[in-house]
Protein backbone atom coordinates (compact mmCIF):
# COMPACT_ATOMS: atom_id res chain seq x y z
CA UNK A 1 0.00 0.00 0.00
CA UNK A 2 2.61 2.27 0.34
CA UNK A 3 4.44 1.89 -2.77
CA UNK A 4 1.26 2.35 -4.24
CA UNK A 5 0.53 5.91 -2.34
CA UNK A 6 4.56 6.84 -3.47
CA UNK A 7 3.74 6.16 -7.03
CA UNK A 8 0.54 8.77 -7.09
CA UNK A 9 2.03 11.36 -5.59
CA UNK A 10 5.16 11.13 -7.95
CA UNK A 11 3.03 11.33 -10.89
CA UNK A 12 2.28 15.05 -12.05
CA UNK A 13 -1.27 16.27 -12.27
CA UNK A 14 -2.79 16.74 -15.54
CA UNK A 15 -4.26 20.23 -14.21
CA UNK A 16 -0.81 21.51 -13.53
CA UNK A 17 1.06 22.40 -16.71
CA UNK A 18 4.66 21.73 -16.86
CA UNK A 19 7.07 24.50 -16.98
CA UNK A 20 9.52 25.17 -19.59
CA UNK A 21 13.33 24.74 -18.26
CA UNK A 22 14.09 27.70 -20.50
CA UNK A 23 11.83 30.69 -19.78
CA UNK A 24 10.96 29.57 -16.18
CA UNK A 25 14.01 31.01 -14.33
CA UNK A 26 12.49 34.48 -13.32
CA UNK A 27 15.42 35.42 -11.97
CA UNK A 28 18.01 35.30 -15.16
CA UNK A 29 14.82 36.23 -18.06
CA UNK A 30 13.23 39.39 -15.69
CA UNK A 31 16.18 41.76 -16.44
CA UNK A 32 15.76 40.82 -20.28
CA UNK A 33 12.30 41.16 -20.12
CA UNK A 34 12.72 44.62 -18.79
CA UNK A 35 15.36 45.80 -21.13
CA UNK A 36 13.28 43.95 -24.17
CA UNK A 37 9.84 46.73 -22.69
CA UNK A 38 12.47 49.43 -22.53
CA UNK A 39 13.89 49.08 -26.14
CA UNK A 40 10.01 48.80 -27.42
CA UNK A 41 9.01 51.94 -25.65
CA UNK A 42 11.62 53.82 -26.81
CA UNK A 43 11.27 52.68 -30.30
CA UNK A 44 7.35 53.53 -30.14
CA UNK A 45 8.46 57.07 -29.10
CA UNK A 46 11.25 57.55 -31.24
CA UNK A 47 10.20 56.47 -34.80
CA UNK A 48 7.27 58.49 -35.52
CA UNK A 49 9.74 61.21 -34.76
CA UNK A 50 12.41 59.73 -37.14
CA UNK A 51 10.38 59.36 -40.18
CA UNK A 52 8.18 63.44 -40.17
CA UNK A 53 11.37 64.83 -41.01
CA UNK A 54 12.23 62.84 -44.08
CA UNK A 55 8.71 63.85 -45.72
CA UNK A 56 7.93 67.00 -44.43
CA UNK A 57 9.62 70.78 -43.86
CA UNK A 58 7.36 73.24 -42.36
CA UNK A 59 6.25 72.41 -38.64
CA UNK A 60 2.45 72.56 -39.14
CA UNK A 61 3.29 69.49 -41.79
CA UNK A 62 5.99 67.67 -39.71
CA UNK A 63 3.38 67.33 -36.89
CA UNK A 64 0.27 66.44 -38.68
CA UNK A 65 2.31 63.73 -40.46
CA UNK A 66 4.06 62.46 -36.83
CA UNK A 67 0.23 61.98 -35.68
CA UNK A 68 -0.73 60.51 -38.64
CA UNK A 69 2.37 58.00 -38.46
CA UNK A 70 2.11 57.12 -35.02
CA UNK A 71 -2.05 56.49 -34.95
CA UNK A 72 -1.14 54.66 -38.41
CA UNK A 73 1.31 52.56 -36.96
CA UNK A 74 -0.32 52.11 -33.70
CA UNK A 75 -3.71 50.52 -35.35
CA UNK A 76 -1.92 48.43 -38.14
CA UNK A 77 0.18 47.34 -35.27
CA UNK A 78 -2.73 46.22 -33.55
CA UNK A 79 -4.90 44.66 -36.33
CA UNK A 80 -1.66 42.64 -37.36
CA UNK A 81 -1.46 41.85 -32.89
CA UNK A 82 -5.14 40.53 -33.22
CA UNK A 83 -5.28 38.66 -36.58
CA UNK A 84 -1.95 37.03 -35.76
CA UNK A 85 -1.96 36.34 -32.11
CA UNK A 86 1.47 37.74 -31.86
CA UNK A 87 2.06 40.66 -28.80
CA UNK A 88 1.07 44.48 -29.54
CA UNK A 89 4.17 45.85 -28.71
CA UNK A 90 6.72 44.30 -31.37
CA UNK A 91 4.05 44.86 -34.23
CA UNK A 92 3.29 48.24 -33.40
CA UNK A 93 7.45 48.64 -33.44
CA UNK A 94 7.97 46.33 -36.85
CA UNK A 95 5.10 48.61 -38.13
CA UNK A 96 6.62 51.49 -37.58
CA UNK A 97 9.96 50.59 -39.08
CA UNK A 98 8.50 49.66 -42.34
CA UNK A 99 7.01 53.19 -42.39
CA UNK A 100 9.98 54.13 -41.51
CA UNK A 101 12.07 52.43 -44.25
CA UNK A 102 9.76 53.24 -46.98
CA UNK A 103 9.64 57.12 -45.99
CA UNK A 104 13.12 56.92 -46.61
CA UNK A 105 13.52 55.03 -49.51
CA UNK A 106 10.43 57.40 -50.89
CA UNK A 107 12.59 61.05 -49.58
CA UNK A 108 16.03 58.84 -51.21
CA UNK A 109 14.23 58.37 -54.89
CA UNK A 110 12.70 62.14 -54.53
CA UNK A 111 16.36 63.18 -53.71
CA UNK A 112 18.00 61.34 -56.45
CA UNK A 113 15.21 62.81 -58.98
CA UNK A 114 15.64 66.09 -58.34
CA UNK A 115 19.29 65.88 -58.35
CA UNK A 116 19.39 64.73 -62.38
CA UNK A 117 16.69 67.27 -62.91
CA UNK A 118 19.02 70.09 -61.80
CA UNK A 119 22.41 68.16 -63.67
CA UNK A 120 19.97 68.41 -65.98
CA UNK A 121 18.98 71.96 -66.33
CA UNK A 122 22.92 72.85 -65.48
CA UNK A 123 23.61 71.30 -68.95
CA UNK A 124 20.96 73.13 -70.62
CA UNK A 125 22.13 76.45 -69.57
CA UNK A 126 25.46 75.99 -69.81
CA UNK A 127 25.08 74.68 -74.13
Amino acid sequence: MADARRQTSRTPSLDAPTPNPIFHNEICCQPVNDYVGVLLVTAMLILPGAIRPLLGRSMGVITLLSLGIALASTMTGLALSNADDVPPGPAIVLTAFALFVAAYLARRHRDQRHSHARLHNSHEHAA
